[in-house]
């Protein structure tokens, strides 16, 4: 385990390595250069505090800044997607939205509501939802299933209550 005095040493030791990883897959832009170090450091934080038993070094944090790139990619290549089909969440109006599906949602555990919100809105697949929570990709897909089940029931109960 890293104590404060080793964390830093460490950091400041590994620090102009990862920022020239960094550098190069950002194609030399600064300022995501800047950001991906600073989620790279975060991450390690985080693990630290989370497994402060695991042995972490420099192939750790660069096997970290590839991954954080990477999902740096797919969010961009999403909200591309999202452009492209001419979706865009900062210019919907509230009253353009479907307040029935809102609140349907908003009846749902959280658990269900976050798989069905990273399915169905962000587009992550099965897979990279199962990492997020911490779930193997069948539980995640029983989940999905379960969680649309869930809320085709809860409109199905909305419909119902406002016919005479």
């Amino acid at each position: 385990m890293l104590d404060s005095t080793d964390l830093e040493a460490f950091c400041e030791h590994t620090l102009d390595e990862v920022y020239r990883y960094a550098l190069r897959l950002t194609g030399g832009h600064a300022a995501q250069t800047a950001d991906l170090t600073q989620e790279t450091y975060a991450a390690l934080l985080r693990h630290l505090e989370a497994h402060p038993d695991d042995p972490v070094g420099l192939p750790w944090l660069i096997t970290c800044c590839r991954h954080r790139h990477l999902d740096s990619m797919r969010r961009r290549r999403r909200r591309e997607r999202n452009q492209i089909r001419g979706w865009q969440p900062d210019t919907l109006q509230p009253e353009s939205r479907d307040h029935g599906v809102i609140e349907a949602l908003g009846r749902l555990r959280a658990d269900e509501r976050l798989v069905l919100v990273l399915r169905h809105v962000d587009g992550f697949g099965v897979g990279e939802i199962a990492e997020i929570i911490g779930k193997s990709v069948a539980a995640t897909d029983s989940m999905l299933r379960r969680s649309r089940k869930r809320l085709r029931s809860q409109l199905a109960l909305d419909e119902e209550g406002a016919q005479p």
